[in-house]
């Protein structure tokens, strides 16, 4: 592809060149001929000798304009060929010079070819910097990714915490409020014995005083309870926070894995075109020696029959999509992928080709 462009000429000099050398030879025959110069005799035969050489000009100019813009227009969806100057252009003439409306037409159809073949440039270089995108993306999600398993472990350990904070706080409440029962039934056999009143009195006012004060523990428990259950909530809406924001991460990576249109859903043709370009299946194999655990080197085998399945099957048959959506259902790759990325016992290649796998497999259980 490179050599072709690089033979190709440059901008549009040749047509300039041509126009130029028709122009030329167009004012020598009209020139005025040099006394003595013989004179040939009117008819059909002078009429064709002087048309035959400014219509053979304009039939090759047209020949060559349109030979170069179909080269440079092809150029880049062609293998390597001939050079356009090396074509030979087989040209009829014909009796009378072409019409002035045709030449212009046929300038506005070079003018479009043109226009065509800047857009067919343009899209070429919007494309050339897709794979280093690509791979910003996936960097960009494996920090995300340890990110998130830093923060979700961290989380996990602060709710154990508060869990435990929490059952201290329940039991104290329990003690609280046997206690407080104990007092009340104290209270009510103090009042039944009026022999006693002086004593009554008395232990009523230790009661009242024990009341009060078993009372304001009750409150604290309540309150240090509240707290608890406050910062417990706070830290499963921050978890969830992460967990969104990290789900949106990675369809953002995901759709730039699959060369997803925006605004689509992910479609299977897509999944086992990724797959297949990157060779997903066949490096399960290679992978294989440097899988430490057991559940990562049973994920991988599992992985892999997912995987060739999706390149054996059919995209455009009926039902294709749903029977594949159905296997990814019953096996849930993409749980077990998280588990295995979750533990950080595997290698980086390892971890590398599981999230690969991720991006093809992650929403396939889902049809539509």
């Amino acid at each position: 592809m490179n050599e072709t462009n690089d033979n190709e000429p440059q901008g549009d000099e040749p047509v300039e060149t041509l126009l130029r050398q028709w122009g030329a030879d167009e004012a020598r025959r009209t020139a005025t001929p040099p006394p003595g110069t013989p004179i040939r005799p009117a008819g059909g035969a002078t009429v064709l000798i002087r048309w035959a050489p400014p219509a053979a000009a304009a039939v090759l100019l047209i020949a060559a304009a349109w030979l170069y813009v179909e080269s440079r227009r092809n150029a880049a969806d062609r293998p390597a060929g001939p050079i356009i100057e090396d074509v030979p252009v087989v040209a009829t003439f014909p009796a009378s010079r072409p019409a002035d409306e045709e030449i212009d037409r046929l300038k506005a159809q070079l003018a479009s070819l043109r226009v065509e073949r800047d857009e067919a440039r343009r899209k070429a270089a919007d494309r050339a910097g897709l794979p280093a995108k690509v791979k910003e993306l996936e960097q960009r999600l494996e920090t995300d990714r340890t990110a998130h398993v830093a923060a979700v472990a961290k989380l996990q350990r602060e709710l154990t915490v508060r869990a435990k904070a929490n059952e201290e706080l329940a039991s104290k409440a329990a003690g609280a409020a046997e206690r407080l029962a104990t007092l009340e039934k104290d209270h009510r056999a103090m009042k039944a014995s009026a022999a006693e009143l002086p004593k009554a009195k008395a232990r009523a006012s230790d009661l009242s005083a024990r009341l009060a004060a078993a009372g304001e523990e009750l409150t604290r428990t309540r309150k240090q309870h509240e707290a608890a259950a406050k910062a417990l909530a706070e830290a499963q809406r921050r978890g969830e926070q992460d967990r969104a924001r990290h789900a949106s991460d990675f369809a953002v990576v995901q759709r730039a894995y699959l060369s997803a249109v925006p605004g689509q859903a992910v479609s299977l043709a897509s999944r086992k075109a990724a797959a297949v370009s990157r060779r997903l299946s066949a490096r399960a194999g290679e992978i294989l020696p440097e899988v430490r655990g057991d559940t990562a080197r049973t994920l991988v085998h599992r992985l892999e029959v997912c995987l060739i399945r999706l390149e054996l099957l059919d995209s455009q048959r009926i039902g294709a999509s749903e029977a594949f959506a159905k296997l990814i259902a019953h096996t849930e790759p993409v749980r077990q992928i998280d588990e295995v990325l979750a533990a950080g016992e595997e290698p980086p290649a390892v971890r590398a080709w599981l999230l690969e796998a991720r991006l093809v497999l992650a929403g396939a259980d889902h049809v539509g």
